[in-house]
């Protein structure tokens, strides 16, 4: 039954949400994205895509990998690993509150690809969105609903906070963390 508040609409999201989760354990194919401005290898946000990709590969899971500051990246390209997924992996750095401005523009412009190819919006895809940022994690838990990226409804967010700052002990244990979520993936 329908409710007249409009609820209907979020209970049937977090269904659909639901049944995508569980086709996705069936058949997964994952876009391991790279968000932050600066593809350098030696960035931390591309060892944790690497190490969330090297998870996912370990548990016998369709894994393509994308820079999205890398500039020698096709729209193309980008476009169709996009669309082969059925979950994205976003890893990215928290600037002013935000996804970086690129990261944001490159799901824009998908979003318009999809559009373009005759969807009337991106077909739902669940992801997990991990954050970096230099201040404590705690700052932004709260703050889950307002980070959100075009096409992207259903959304695991993970915080790693005082980057900057962390010892190579806890660089490791986060690194190790993200392996691990990778390879539960399946």
């Amino acid at each position: 039954m329908l409710r007249p508040d409009g609820d209907h609409r979020n209970a049937l999201r977090n269904f659909g949400a639901l049944v995508f989760a569980r086709k996705l354990r069936e058949r997964a194919r994952i876009a391991v994205i790279n968000g932050h401005p600066d593809p350098r290898p030696e960035r931390f946000c591309a060892a944790l895509a690497g190490a969330y990709a090297q998870g996912a590969r370990s548990a016998g899971l369709e894994v393509r990998e994308l820079v999205t500051g890398a500039g020698d990246i096709s729209p193309e390209s980008a476009f169709q690993a996009l669309d082969w997924a059925n979950h994205f992996v976003v890893v990215f750095p928290m600037w002013l509150d935000r996804p970086p401005a690129p990261l944001q523009a490159f799901f824009a412009g998908w979003a318009r690809h999809v559009v373009e190819g005759g969807y009337i919006e991106p077909p739902a895809r669940t992801a997990r969105l991990v954050v970096t940022m230099g201040m404590p994690a705690f700052a932004h838990r709260r703050q889950s609903e307002a980070i959100s990226l075009p096409g992207i409804y259903r959304a695991d967010i993970s915080y790693i906070g005082s980057v900057e700052s962390a010892s190579p002990k806890q660089r490791a244990a986060h690194l190790a963390d993200a392996w691990r979520t990778g390879a539960r993936t399946a």
